[in-house]
């Protein structure tokens, strides 16, 4: 299979579309207290505004033989100020970053995060950071496998 990165356009919103469902209905099943289920998790209009925003980088992997998408990300530059205990950073967030399930497992996601690490470098992050459920236990060994380590964990107390 030969894989190319590029830009996302307009015209991929479809294919980004179903992407996004696939995590959705992930989240919507495993934490429905917290997760909207719904076929249309992307609005195109906020999707072409991140197209736009200069902070805001979308990249898709297509499988160049019939032009498939079959993975994406969304990154965002976020600069953090820093306080009496805390130094600034800037870091390279990624929002999010999906693979079709049928590749997962191809290394498709470990490619696509290596292109993420090579544009951090490129615009001088400190770190390259993101959140993840933590339910979604296959998603956190995958972040683990390349390299990641957990800087902090966001913990609740459900009440009702």
């Amino acid at each position: 299979m030969k894989l190319a990165i590029r830009n996302a356009e307009i015209t991929d919103f479809d294919s980004l579309l179903g992407l996004i469902k696939q995590i959705q209905e992930l989240h919507s099943n495993a934490r429905n207290d917290l997760y909207m289920q719904t076929d249309r998790p992307l609005v195109e209009k906020y999707y072409q505004e991140l197209l736009n925003k200069d902070n805001h980088y979308i990249y898709v992997v297509e499988e160049t033989n019939n032009r498939e998408v079959i993975a994406y990300t969304i990154l965002k530059i976020e600069t953090i100020a820093g306080s009496l205990i805390m130094k600034d950073r800037k870091t390279l967030f990624v929002n999010e970053l999906t693979v079709i399930e049928k590749y997962r497992g191809q290394g498709i996601g470990k490619y696509l995060f290596e292109f993420v690490i090579k544009k951090g470098r490129e615009l001088k992050v400190q770190s390259i950071d993101l959140t993840v459920a933590e339910f979604n236990q296959s998603a956190i060994e995958f972040y683990k496998n390349i390299g990641m380590k957990t800087r902090s964990r966001r913990m609740e107390y459900i009440i009702s």
